[in-house]
Parts: C-alpha cells; sequence; structure tokens
C-alpha cells in the first residue's frame, strides 16, 4: 500500500504540472497546443480514476492533504482555462456574425451590379450607359434597404446604399 500512495501522488502532481501547462497556453492564445496538451490531461485523469479503484486502503492523512491542495490548484486552474475559452469563444462568436453580416451585403451588393467592377460610382455610370438601369426604382431600393437593415441593425441603410452603390438609391 505504501507503494501506491507515492506512485498516486505523483499522478497528482503530474496532472497539476499539465493544467498549468493548458493554463500557459490559453493566457499566450496558443489553443492549438493547448488541445493538444489536454488529450493528455484527459488520460492522466483517466489512469488517477483507475489508481484510486484499486486503491485498497485509505491514504495516510499527510497523503490525503497533499493531494487536497493538488486538487484545489487544479479546480483553480480549471476554472481560470475555461474563463480564456469563453472569451475566445466570444471573440470568435463576434467575428463569425461580422462575417455573415458582411457576406449578407455584399450578396445583396452583387445583386445589383453587373461586376464589370466594384467601385459604387462606376457600377452607376456603367449600369447606366450600358441602358442596364435607370436609378432604382423603389421596390429595389427598399429590398436593398431591408437586406442591409437585417445585416447591420442600427447602422443607417439609407447611407450605406449611397455609398455602396454610388448613389443610384436613393
Amino acid at each position: 500500500m505504501m507503494d501506491a500512495c507515492p506512485s498516486l501522488l505523483a499522478h497528482y502532481q503530474q496532472i497539476l504540472v499539465l493544467s498549468e501547462n493548458m493554463l500557459l497556453m490559453a493566457r499566450q492564445s496558443e489553443w492549438d497546443t493547448l488541445v493538444y496538451i489536454e488529450e493528455k490531461y484527459v488520460h492522466a485523469v483517466a489512469k488517477i480514476s483507475e489508481l484510486n479503484a484499486s486503491q485498497e486502503n485509505s491514504l495516510p492523512g499527510v497523503i490525503q492533504d497533499k493531494i487536497a491542495l493538488l486538487l484545489r490548484q487544479l479546480l483553480k486552474n480549471e476554472t481560470e482555462v475555461n474563463e480564456l475559452l469563453q472569451a475566445r469563444l466570444n471573440q470568435l462568436r463576434d467575428l463569425i456574425g461580422q462575417s455573415n453580416r458582411q457576406q449578407t451585403v455584399n450578396s445583396t451588393y452583387h445583386k445589383f451590379s453587373d461586376r464589370a467592377s466594384m467601385l459604387p460610382g462606376e457600377i452607376k455610370n456603367n449600369r447606366m450607359k450600358n441602358g442596364l438601369i435607370t436609378p432604382a426604382s423603389r421596390q429595389d431600393t427598399r429590398y436593398m434597404q431591408d437586406t442591409v437593415s437585417n445585416a447591420m441593425p442600427g447602422y443607417p441603410a439609407g447611407m450605406l446604399l449611397r455609398t455602396i452603390t454610388g448613389g443610384i438609391c436613393r
């Protein structure tokens, strides 16, 4: 039994080292490395479960105190890692939202251009020169304003449309 105690304590210490490395990677935004270390962490925790299950007698008080101290630090590290992961998740959610809004605006913009040029003033001139459009119909303008308003809530759609269409939508 005495041989199992140091082994069990050593495994808890190994888990703490992995936990500290995970925290360091999260603080440095090294997400790929964090995932790699987390895989090792999960395997080490599984090993601890096996060691605890095979433990026949209760651990001496000194070992229990050391393990309790390690567990408190593990919980503290895990809390901070989770906070950092949540912050990163929020950043990614914002970036995806921005990308989706930009894609919607671009899609709407492309629907009303002849794609000869993507510069606002040139779109108006090229399309009018080729007889493709007259100033945008009220229906087209309303559709574009609704699409922009949905994609970018709070942004004045009329101003944005005049900017991206070179003034063909009023």
